[in-house]
C-alpha cells in the first residue's frame, strides 16, 4: 500500500539524483510510517541542489520517493505555476493508496481538492492556525484578511470531512476546526497518523 504525504516545505535535488532536506523533514520522518504501509511517497517543493550535504540531511531512501512540485516562493510565483501544479498532484493522488495532508498550505490544499473530487479518504495533521498565521501584521498585503478568512473556512471543512485528524495541540486547534464525531482524533505534538491509519478502512 502507497502512502501519500504532503508538505510545504522545500528539499533540493543533486545532480546525483539525491534529495535532501532543508530543514528537520530528512528521511526517518518519512520512514516511520513504513511500519504500516508499504511504501511513502512525499508531494512537496523540490529545486535544484546548490552546496554540499551532509548524508543524515537525505529525505529520500528505500521505500521514500519524493514527487516533486514547482519550487515556488510566494503567492505569485504559486499562480504563475498552478497549472503545472494541479498536473503534478492530479497524477501523484492517482497512484496512491491512502493520504495524509499536513495543513494549513497551499500543497495540502491542492492534493486536498483533488483527494475531494474523487472521493478519496484522507487524513490530516492540523500544524498551524491560519486565523493566527494571517492577523495583523503579518502580511502587508490588502487581501490578508480575505485569505485568513479563506484559510479558516476552509480547514474546517478539511477536518470535518476527514477519517482522522492529527493536532499539534491539546484542545486549542480542535475547538476552532473540530473533525467529525466519526473521525479518529489525538492532539499531541509527536504524533504519526500511521497507527489510526491501521484501523481505519481506506
Amino acid at each position: 500500500m502507497r502512502l501519500l504525504l504532503t508538505t510545504e516545505g522545500h528539499f533540493s535535488l543533486t545532480a546525483a539524483g539525491a534529495l535532501y532536506a532543508d530543514g528537520p523533514a530528512k528521511y526517518s520522518t518519512w520512514s516511520n510510517y513504513l511500519g504500516v504501509f508499504d511504501e511513502v511517497a512525499v508531494l512537496a517543493r523540490v529545486g535544484a541542489g546548490n552546496g554540499d550535504y551532509f548524508e543524515d540531511e537525505r529525505a529520500d531512501g528505500p521505500s521514500v520517493s519524493f514527487c516533486p512540485l514547482p519550487d515556488y516562493h510566494g503567492p505569485w510565483e504559486y499562480l504563475h505555476s498552478l497549472p503545472e501544479l494541479k498536473s503534478r498532484v492530479r497524477e501523484t493522488v492517482a497512484n496512491c493508496d491512502a493520504c495524509i495532508l499536513r495543513v494549513p498550505g497551499l500543497v495540502g490544499r491542492l492534493a486536498w481538492k483533488e483527494i475531494r473530487r474523487l472521493g478519496i479518504p484522507y487524513a490530516l495533521e492540523v500544524v498551524g492556525d491560519p486565523w493566527d498565521a494571517l492577523g495583523p501584521g503579518t502580511w502587508p498585503s490588502l487581501f490578508r484578511p480575505i485569505f485568513r478568512r479563506a484559510g479558516v473556512r476552509e480547514l474546517k471543512v478539511m477536518c470535518q470531512g476527514a477519517i482522522a485528524v492529527h493536532y499539534v495541540t491539546q484542545n486549542a486547534l480542535q475547538r476552532r476546526y473540530p473533525a467529525s464525531r466519526d473521525a479518529c482524533t489525538v492532539g499531541f505534538s509527536d504524533a504519526l497518523m500511521d497507527s489510526a491509519f491501521a484501523s481505519l478502512p481506506i
